[in-house]
């Protein structure tokens, strides 16, 4: 175009295509087609990298391999020499390799995307360390994928899908219920999947409130001197009141910075209550949370956890034992941000390690 302004630039994209990938040519320009659709139906704002991968699904990655398997039968199948044929299997290769790439780090994004969208990473196909090994065994693919940069995102993959895998297999559940689960996800229900997995999902929440330090989470704020639910609270900021709030993702997860996006989060505490009913055998239980930042629990009026730590939100972070009461047992959490993410998450155990439902009252 430098030279020619008035040049086809779908002819020139069209014979470069051509040119490198021969009688794939075809299979190969719809395989860059997917990705640059997606690329370019992404809005350009602070969100583009999610937006980016949100397009990446199961069935995306499988019409990409289709159309990559159908690039290499049609260069198998055609009369081209052998070192042209090799030449260009080698090129398809290093796609194969970039588009597994993508699939070993898309679900993990779609799950901080979506606040707790576990399904697709419960379903991946490609593991983070088996893409990695391929790349350290091969000198050749370090010109499809930046080392430094490529290494970092699939180490935090890596990180992030044990955590998912971690909280799943520390769930007490038959193998039947599992694949239940699994179909709630597949379906979108997530809310009750969070609840067979022993989360709470059903809330009253207040904030956000700002301590005069920034020892915000051993601050007394009024809902933990005196709870009433149906009460507000006068602040600089106006009142705060309860407001009921019925989590929608599938690891329970309560994003305050959604819940309030008006109000600063810096050294911000906001309180989360809910009500669980057990209709078990009195026992101890556990109770299972996460949080970002601090955070601080009681049960049925008593102070049973201060946990001041700055970390991110997964869950099953901090595990406590409480006697769990037949009928009606009551939860306060309080969590301190100090900046910019600012969640929590909580599930309640028997004292078989059974995830208490919270509609039902029982263990799964």
């Amino acid at each position: 175009l430098f030279w020619d302004l008035d040049a086809d630039v779908d002819q020139i994209v069209t014979d470069w295509f051509t040119h490198l990938y021969g009688p794939a040519a075809p299979q190969m320009t719809a395989f860059w087609a997917m990705y640059e659709d997606t690329a370019q139906n992404t809005p350009y704002n602070r969100d583009a990298e999610r937006g980016w991968v949100m397009s990446m699904d199961r069935e995306f990655f499988a019409r990409t391999d289709s159309l990559l398997n159908a690039a290499e039968a049609a260069v198998a199948a055609s009369n081209i020499s052998s070192t042209d044929s090799a030449d260009i299997r080698e090129r398809i290769r290093k796609m194969r390799f970039a588009d597994r790439v993508a699939q070993a780090q898309a679900p993990f994004e779609i799950f901080k995307a979506n606040n707790g969208d576990i399904y697709p990473v419960l379903a991946a196909k490609v593991d983070p360390m088996d893409v990695l090994a391929e790349y350290d065994a091969d000198s050749s693919l370090h010109d499809v994928m930046d080392g430094s940069l490529g290494r970092g995102s699939l180490m935090g993959a890596k990180a992030g899908l044990k955590n998912i895998r971690d909280v799943w297999d520390a769930t007490n559940l038959s193998e039947e219920r599992r694949d239940e689960i699994l179909r709630m996800l597949a379906e979108g229900a997530d809310t009750e999947a969070a609840r067979a997995l022993g989360f709470i999902t059903d809330w009253k929440v207040a904030g956000f409130f700002y301590a005069p330090t920034a020892q915000g989470l051993r601050y007394p704020f009024p809902p933990e001197r005196e709870l009433d639910l149906a009460t507000s609270y006068p602040t600089s900021n106006g009142d705060i009141a309860w407001r009921d709030y019925t989590v929608e993702n599938a690891f329970g997860v309560i994003n305050f910075r959604d819940l309030y996006p008006d109000q600063s989060v810096n050294y911000a505490v906001a309180y989360a209550h809910a009500e669980v009913e057990y209709y078990g055998r009195k026992s101890r239980g556990t109770i299972r949370l996460g949080s970002n930042d601090g955070v601080a629990v009681w049960h049925n009026g008593e102070l049973v956890l201060v946990s001041d730590v700055s970390r991110p939100c997964n869950p099953d972070q901090d595990r406590i034992m409480v006697p769990l009461s037949r009928g009606t047992n009551r939860f306060l959490v309080k969590v301190f941000n100090t900046q910019n993410n600012f969640k929590m998450t909580m599930r309640v155990f028997d004292d078989a390690e059974r995830p208490i439902m919270q509609d039902t009252g029982l263990p799964e």
